[in-house]
């Protein structure tokens, strides 16, 4: 695999003149790009679509999408590539997208750290699919660990695992910020929040469909599968195992799977809540407050 080097001296690659899927960038290992603005190892603006394949984005710094940094309807097709190490002091370790639709496919993102919001991937007003990719002991400072979406964002999330992943705020894994989107067929687990939703977190009218999704080992002060607030969620078909909260109201440290404060709140059978010493705890685990 051929390296390019930026050696800190700026980005890797630059594409800002409406470039389309026939520009390819495939088979490269990128490091060592910076630059204090958006897209440390790649950057794309003014509806640049290129094809990205097959490449290692690793060590890659920016205030804005370490790895990559898409803006204006820069509708990238990222697919099996790998983003490790990459740290921003904002958001989107690894990609971030901002009014942009990419299709990031069969990517792994792995330690990937943002002083902020979505360690992984962060979508600012963007519609994003992201299909069988894993993340990995990425941390945010503030909410996603692996994955944000943020101002009227929708997003879909499909066949992807999250594990490992930490957030100094809310949803360990992923945080919906006034955003739809979906998150279908998911496996999340161990991953750790400091305040609400070990693995996800809705906030300011946000309404996502969580369905077919497992939750196992994910923690949080509060709600150690899902929290919500001012949010309408539907969550559906989903089995949440061994997940802990601490609950202040009961001050001791007790399961509890899903907690919301919620304008509507939709949780469709068969879901499931299960603790070893608490099977069957759906009923108990829901907590409006």
């Amino acid at each position: 695999m051929t390296t390019v080097d930026a050696a800190g001296l700026g980005r890797g690659f630059i594409l800002q003149n409406g470039e389309g899927g026939g520009s390819r960038i495939i088979g490269l290992t990128i490091t060592g790009g910076t630059t204090v603005l958006y897209g440390g190892g790649v950057f794309c603006t003014n509806a640049s679509s290129p094809t990205i394949e097959d490449c290692l984005f690793q060590g890659n710094s920016a205030l804005r999408g370490g790895g990559i940094g898409l803006r204006l309807g820069s509708d990238a097709t990222i697919r099996n590539c790998d983003f490790v190490g990459n740290i921003v002091g904002e958001h989107g370790g690894g990609i971030d997208s901002h009014e942009s639709s990419p299709l990031v496919e069969d990517c792994n993102f792995n330690n990937n750290e943002s002083g902020l919001s979505g360690a992984g991937f962060l979508g600012h007003a963007s519609t994003a699919n992201i299909i069988g990719c894993t993340f990995t002991g990425n941390m945010a400072g503030t909410g996603g660990g692996a994955i944000a979406t943020w101002v009227l964002s929708d997003v879909t999330v499909e066949d992807c695992e999250m594990a490992a992943n930490t957030a100094g705020g809310g949803g360990g894994a992923i945080y919906v910020r006034n955003s739809a989107g979906n998150i279908n067929s998911c496996l999340l687990t161990d991953n750790v929040a400091a305040a609400y939703g070990g693995a996800v977190l809705c906030t300011l009218n946000s309404a996502p469909v969580i369905d077919v999704c497992t939750f196992a080992g994910n923690r949080a002060n509060n709600g150690g599968g899902v929290s919500a607030f001012g949010s309408s969620p539907t969550v559906q078909n989903c089995r949440f195992t061994e997940g802990f909260a601490n609950d202040r109201m009961a001050r001791t440290t007790t399961f509890q799977a899903i907690r919301f404060s919620v304008m509507h709140l939709m949780v469709t059978s068969p879901s499931t809540a299960t603790h070893p010493a608490h099977p069957a705890i759906i009923p108990t685990a829901l907590r409006m407050v």
